[in-house]
Parts: structure tokens; C-alpha cells; sequence
């Protein structure tokens, strides 16, 4: 037989644990509103396509995705499109044509060249990539290093403001390590 004890031991953490769950909601809600994380759409391990009437123009696959303050926030992102062959972050944020990508980015074209920096910003509509702070591109054996690099996916031509060297390596017949 179950005593009155029992039935209200059981009673009262029952509403220990009701209140302990709504007060803990409340506080998550208030916080949210005081940092003002407002989101509208969260995606996680999906991808979205920019398209028109005739193709794909841009496909996003990213581990999570929300739109917030107007934007869309990635993390892991990694764009594909017609003149690009990935270009990959640990974070984004994409305003209009505009992404800004933040942390271990790196473009690989279709030609086989590949640009690493720390931060880039890729404007979608004038086709054009440019890192802010220090890069390093690669092609075949040819390799360049400076600040401020600059692409324009429509004619393929590249600038870096401070280039620090271009080098190019050479293979000794005798030995199995490339020199500089």
C-alpha cells in the first residue's frame, strides 16, 4: 500500500521538475532577446541553389545555416558555381551578393589553382574575390605569398597589393626533394 508520504514526495518533484523546465525556458527566451539572436530560418547539413531561368548559378552546402538580421550565416561553408570549382569557411555571413568568409578559407578553380587566406570577401554579382590580410595561391609547381589579393572570376586576372615572392620550384634529376 503507498502512503501519503509517498504520494506527496512524488507530487512535489513532479513540480520541482515543471517548474525547474518553464523557469529554464524563460531564462534561454530572455537571453536570446537581450543579445538579440533573432532567427528567422535555421538549416542544418543542407544546401541551397541560387538559380534563373536556365541554371544553376550558385549552390551553398554548409553544416548549419540560419538567416538572421537580414542575412544568412553559415557554418562550413562550401560554394560551388560555374567559374569556381569549392570555395570553403569555417564561418560566412551573406548579405545580398556579398559573403564574407571567415577561418581556413580556400578557392580551388576549375584551371587547378588554389588561393588560401583567413578571410575573404566574394561579391557574387561582380564575380570578383578578394582576401583581406595575408594569402598564398598555388598552380602546378608556382607559388605566390602577399596581403591583399584580389580575382576577377569574369577575365581571370589576379593582383596582390604586397606580393612577397613568386617562386617557382625546380627539380633536381639527382634528388628526390624539390629546391627553391
Amino acid at each position: 500500500m503507498v502512503s501519503r508520504l509517498e504520494i506527496f514526495l512524488v507530487l512535489a518533484l513532479a513540480f520541482l521538475s515543471l517548474t525547474a523546465l518553464f523557469s529554464e525556458r524563460k531564462a534561454i527566451e530572455a537571453s536570446k532577446s537581450a543579445t538579440g539572436d533573432r532567427r528567422n530560418v535555421e538549416v542544418r547539413k543542407g544546401t541551397l541553389r541560387e538559380v534563373n531561368a536556365t541554371n544553376v548559378l550558385n549552390r551553398y552546402r554548409s553544416e548549419l545555416a540560419y538567416q538572421s538580421g537580414g542575412g544568412w550565416h553559415f557554418r562550413k561553408l562550401i560554394v560551388y558555381n560555374p567559374e569556381i570549382r569549392s570555395l570553403r569557411s569555417e564561418r560566412a555571413m551573406k548579405k545580398g551578393a556579398l559573403i564574407t568568409m571567415e577561418g581556413n578559407v580556400s578557392m580551388e578553380k576549375l584551371d587547378g589553382s588554389r588561393y588560401y587566406a583567413e578571410r575573404i570577401l566574394f561579391d557574387n554579382k561582380k564575380k570578383t574575390v578578394r582576401s583581406v590580410g595575408p594569402f598564398r595561391g598555388e598552380k602546378n609547381e608556382s607559388y605566390v605569398k602577399g596581403i591583399d589579393f584580389y580575382h576577377n572570376l569574369n577575365t581571370d586576372i589576379s593582383k596582390g597589393k604586397r606580393v612577397f615572392g613568386h617562386y617557382k620550384m625546380q627539380q633536381d634529376r639527382n634528388a628526390s626533394k624539390p629546391k627553391l
